[in-house]
Parts: C-alpha cells; sequence; structure tokens
C-alpha cells in the first residue's frame, strides 16, 4: 500500500485489479450515514489541505524508489535488466 493510500484513513482502499475487495468495498459504501459521510469528507479534506502536490508527489517517488529496490533484491529486475541490450556510442 502507498503512503498516499495510508495517510487516507478514511477512504476505502481497494486494489484496482480484485474484484472481490472492489465488491466488498462497495457494498460498505451502500446508504451510510449523512453523519458517516460528513466524517470521512471531512477527514479527507482536513488531510488534502495539509498536504499539497509536491509532498505526495515526493511521496510517490520516494515509495516507488523503495519498490524498485526491493525488488532488485528479490531478484524481480534481474532478468530485465541482463536481458536488456546494451548501445554503443558511436
Amino acid at each position: 500500500m502507498s503512503r498516499a493510500a495510508r495517510a487516507l484513513t478514511e477512504a476505502l482502499i481497494v486494489h484496482r485489479n480484485d474484484l472481490d475487495d472492489a465488491s466488498a468495498a462497495a457494498a460498505t459504501t451502500r446508504d451510510p450515514s449523512v453523519e458517516e459521510q460528513r466524517d470521512r469528507i471531512r477527514a479527507t479534506r482536513a488531510l488534502a489541505a495539509a498536504v499539497n502536490a509536491c509532498r505526495w508527489a515526493g511521496w510517490m517517488i520516494v515509495d516507488a524508489a523503495r519498490s524498485r529496490s526491493r525488488d532488485r533484491l528479490t531478484g524481480r529486475l534481474t532478468g530485465h535488466l541482463v536481458s536488456a541490450p546494451v548501445h554503443a556510442e558511436p
């Protein structure tokens, strides 16, 4: 889960390719009380006001770098790095 997703504590976070997860989240949003809607919106707006786009972008870059580092450590990228063609400079 990304740092942005973790920061949005009142949001319903689902994996876009997990149909069961998305269905469960949709079911929980069916007919929420007015108070629940208001609380979720207030919490999300407060976070959005406190964190600007530059901070979100920075978090995304850091998270992507950590993910790539993890992939390298587990060897997931090794095949791609080895099989990549090397172009000689003219």
